[in-house]
């Protein structure tokens, strides 16, 4: 005799529905981290410029700026107007640090 088993009876009893509780408290709390990502590029004539993303989760933007420190140049977006970092594999790690250091430069 084979011994089958069904995930059905599982849920309808209430055994199978704390599983999903934990997991979905587990990807609440990854989507909670922040994450600091940056790239560059080359400005003619000004030097290389800086965009900053502070993350949450994957790919959500939560705040951005751009710097190019040779003209001292900043502008911050705490309300970027892109919510969703396209490519991030793209990017550079950053550092709260070094965001904050800038995002002050460009509140003065």
């Amino acid at each position: 005799m084979d011994l089958v088993v069904h995930p059905l009876p599982c849920r309808m009893a209430g055994q199978g529905s704390a599983r999903p509780r934990i997991f979905k408290e587990k990807n609440r709390e990854i989507l909670m981290e922040k994450k600091y990502l940056k790239t560059e590029q080359i400005v003619p004539g000004k030097g290389m410029s800086y965009t900053m993303y502070e993350i949450q989760g994957e790919d959500e933007i939560l705040r951005m700026l751009t710097a190019i420190p040779d003209t001292g140049e900043v502008s911050t977006y705490p309300k970027p107007p892109v919510k969703k970092l396209f490519a991030p594999e793209r990017c550079a790690a950053s550092s709260e640090e070094e965001f904050e250091e800038f995002w002050q430069q460009g509140a003065k």
